[in-house]
């Protein structure tokens, strides 16, 4: 059987996303090793690997290191996710060690996995509190930005009618997911939700607007690990910003602009809900640091 390559993407614990070009026939053992590498070869960490996208890992066993990349059916554009834990945790079947990341990936052109770490023990309020300011702005986003990304001159002109009421109701579900179908879109739906911690999503629909929802996770997720200590004010001026930023994205994809009034009342009337998301992004954030300060002690760095 001739040679041939495959580009996969590998998530690793520190929550960074690296690309691979690996033979047909390299077995996960060797990949296993280079990450063993990569962390400093701790002979006290076990290293699973699991396939992102087709199951939720918690409920999808881990991969044979010793199958190869074929037998393995991975293919391109697969994403696997590499999860350590101690040696001694694995003998006792307790749970991953590191497994907290936040990922947001498009594993397939109309599917986003979003993998969010939440505090330990919330409150039945606090979680359905989270899970909301999470599914509500992503749903508004890939709303909006199915809308502001067609052609569709009647769609436009409704989104602009509806933002000039100023009303932050007007960009909820209710108003914007007829004019996302009219505009030849359909609404954000949920394939597939793990409760608990980490929580786990699988949204499906539209590439183009998962993407800019992807962005704009990653993006907040970034800010949020570089810019935890900023104060509200200027956390709120970036915010807008990094909004307008992705709305001038949208407006060179589409010829057809939106005036500049309703591009500013759009972002004010988005600011609430991705301040919302926001919080919840950070909150995770600071969770994946205080679980990494917990972890490097035990792991004796």
């Amino acid at each position: 059987m001739p040679y041939h390559t495959v580009k996969i993407k590998i998530h690793v614990p520190s929550g960074a996303v690296f690309d691979a070009e690996v033979f047909h026939d390299t077995k996960l053992r060797d990949l296993i090793l280079d990450f063993r590498e990569f962390l400093g070869n701790h002979g006290d960490v076990v290293v699973n690997v699991q396939k992102i996208g087709t199951a939720h890992p918690e409920y999808s066993s881990s991969l044979d290191p010793n199958a190869t990349i074929d037998q393995l059916g991975i293919k391109d554009g697969d994403s696997l996710l590499f999860i350590t834990k101690s040696k001694q945790k694995a003998d006792e079947g307790s749970p991953d060690l590191v497994d907290d990341s936040i990922i947001a990936e498009l594993v397939q052109k109309d599917k986003l996995h979003i993998r969010l770490p939440l505090p330990e023990k919330l409150t039945v309020h606090e979680y359905a509190g989270q899970l909301m300011d999470f599914l509500n702005p992503s749903d508004t986003i890939y709303s909006v930005f199915s809308i502001l990304g067609t052609q569709n001159s009647e769609a436009l002109t409704q989104l602009r009618e509806l933002v000039a009421h100023k009303d932050p109701a007007a960009i909820s579900p209710k108003f914007l997911y007829p004019i996302v179908q009219n505009a030849g879109g359909i609404p954000l739906q949920i394939a597939k939700l793990h409760y608990g911690s980490p929580l786990i999503v699988d949204f499906e629909g539209i590439w183009k607007p998962l993407e800019f929802l992807r962005d704009v996770i990653k993006d907040l997720k970034w800010r949020a690990k570089h810019e935890e200590e900023m104060a509200k004010l200027e956390r709120q001026k970036m915010l807008a910003e990094l909004i307008d930023k992705y709305l001038e994205q949208a407006d060179k994809i589409n010829k057809l602009k939106l005036p500049a009034e309703t591009r500013e009342q759009l972002l004010m009337l988005m600011l609430p809900r991705v301040t919302s998301l926001d919080t919840v992004v950070l909150s995770s954030v600071i969770h994946e640091r205080r679980t990494r300060r917990h972890d490097s002690k035990f792991l004796g760095h």
